[in-house]
């Protein structure tokens, strides 16, 4: 494989539009994750602890990467499958699945962008 220099111009424009981008978006208070929000989480995450687990504990691989590879990775965030943004219910129990940051993350790139 032949050498390549790093561009190092196009990874710092990358990177300030990323920090331009999270500049933009609302604080989490702002999109509506208050402290009940946070408890309501954490007793949801108590109950549905495997990335990718639905409201019926069921494992759906739709958004997690770790159920399409076949681990049971504990997960970190209550992630609703169709954002408050885009209409989703908060508290919607059918709107809601428990992910690692890292199945979060890439749903936020894949999907939301």
């Amino acid at each position: 494989m032949p050498w390549r220099a790093r561009n190092h111009r196009a990874e710092a424009e990358v990177k300030t539009r990323e920090q331009q981008r999270q500049r933009a978006r609302p604080t989490a208070q702002q999109r509506g994750y208050d402290y009940v929000w946070s408890l309501f989480s954490q007793r949801w995450l108590r109950t549905h602890p495997i990335c990718g687990e639905q409201y019926d504990g069921t494992i759906s691989d739709q958004y997690s990467a770790c159920a399409r590879a076949g681990v049971l990775a504990p997960a970190e965030v209550t992630d609703h499958i169709l954002s408050m943004a885009k209409g989703g219910e908060k508290y919607d129990p059918h709107n809601l699945q428990s992910l690692c940051r890292a199945c979060n993350s890439l749903k936020m790139r894949q999907y939301e962008s």
